[in-house]
């Protein structure tokens, strides 16, 4: 008796339960509960869409404005695989840049000097054809660019640059040879062609000479490749 009494009542119970659980479904609100979920999962996916198209965008702001103490010796920037520079004389000149740019070769030269912050000093030839050594040095203004470049061998040519242009290439300079003080040939330097980077690839040097010396013209052209887009980052990601 006692046993038909306890399933009477769980049966009792259960369909209590069962009555209430079915007076509470409403299937208007479960559908606005679904809506409210998608939503946010939408809203979830535009976050993190936004957030991957801000991380290209900046990822494309760096690897275009990308400079290195090397590649600004060179008045460079971006992540420059090579540079060939050719002047008006036929005289070529190669350098080579590993992915974070750092000069990898020496551009024909035997040595390369380096000062305390890394900066390249000098190349330097060693026993030329004239029995004695040859080469460049550079000397460096706050920014990190070229004040003044020289090069020497029986003598020494240098030129010191006096205004530079928002990008920090020089636009204006001056000869220092044995010229008397106030004689130095006065430079304006013009870039007539620049490439997808934003590097100048003409560059056409006049110097202003005093008396009755002709003024002379210097044209420089550049040819420059590039680590790829998918290069550098695949670099960074890693």
């Amino acid at each position: 008796m006692k046993n038909i009494v306890f399933a009477f009542i769980a049966l009792f119970i259960g369909i209590a339960f069962a009555s209430c659980n079915k007076s509470n479904s409403n299937p208007q609100l479960d559908a606005f509960k679904d809506s409210i979920r998608r939503a946010d999962s939408l809203k979830q996916i535009q976050r993190d869409a936004e957030k991957a198209a801000e991380k290209i965008h900046q990822d494309s702001i760096d690897y275009l404005s990308f400079t290195s103490q090397d590649l600004k010796t060179f008045f460079l920037k971006g992540h420059v695989k090579s540079v060939t520079e050719t002047t008006a004389y036929g005289e070529k000149t190669t350098l080579l840049f590993d992915i974070n740019g750092n000069l990898t070769n020496k551009g024909g030269f035997d040595e390369v000097k380096r000062n305390s912050k890394g900066q390249i000093t000098d190349l330097i030839n060693k026993d030329t054809w004239d029995g004695g050594d040859e080469g460049a040095t550079y000397t460096y203004n706050g920014n990190g660019y070229p004040k003044s470049y020289s090069y020497w061998v029986s003598d020494t040519y240098m030129e010191q640059y006096t205004k530079y242009n928002s990008s920090h290439w020089p636009i204006a300079a001056k000869q220092v040879y044995d010229f008397p003080e106030g004689e130095e040939p006065r430079g304006t330097i013009t870039y007539s062609n620049t490439d997808k980077i934003g590097n100048w690839t003409k560059k056409k040097v006049v110097f202003q000479y005093f008396g009755d010396y002709p003024s002379d013209t210097q044209v420089t052209t550049r040819n420059i490749t590039y680590y790829s887009f998918e290069e550098v980052n695949k670099i960074v990601a890693e």
